[in-house]
């Protein structure tokens, strides 16, 4: 599927929106729709809902997605999936949860996605 749809000639772009919109695209909305409802409650801040919806799924991939998809890393090494996902657990938590619950004392309320 995913050579098909970059390959040019091989599937019209009605079939490209379709594949984008019924996976990447809805995900990501969900997403979105998840981090709107804590902007929502006051535990997040955040100016761009589907700019961080968009990211947070960027930065889930991080650079083994990429290469991989281009043919460089077909069966990445146990140790290299280890260590993107040690990577992620601790990258994505710390971008965009709160510090503390809004309004907890020893800190500030939220964290501000940028």
């Amino acid at each position: 599927m995913h050579r098909m749809m970059n390959t040019p000639g091989t599937a019209e772009n009605a079939l490209r929106e379709l594949f984008w919109n019924a996976g990447p695209q809805r995900v990501q909305a969900a997403f979105a729709g998840f981090l709107r409802d804590r902007v929502d409650e006051g535990r997040l801040r955040i100016d761009d809902v589907a700019l961080a919806a968009s990211q947070f799924f960027c930065l889930l991939k991080g650079e083994l997605h990429p290469m991989m998809a281009c043919g460089l890393c077909n069966e990445p090494r146990a140790d290299d999936v280890a260590r993107h996902t040690r990577c992620q657990r601790g990258l994505v938590p710390a971008r965009i949860w709160p510090l503390n619950p809004p309004g907890a004392a020893g800190g500030p309320p939220h964290r501000r996605w940028r």
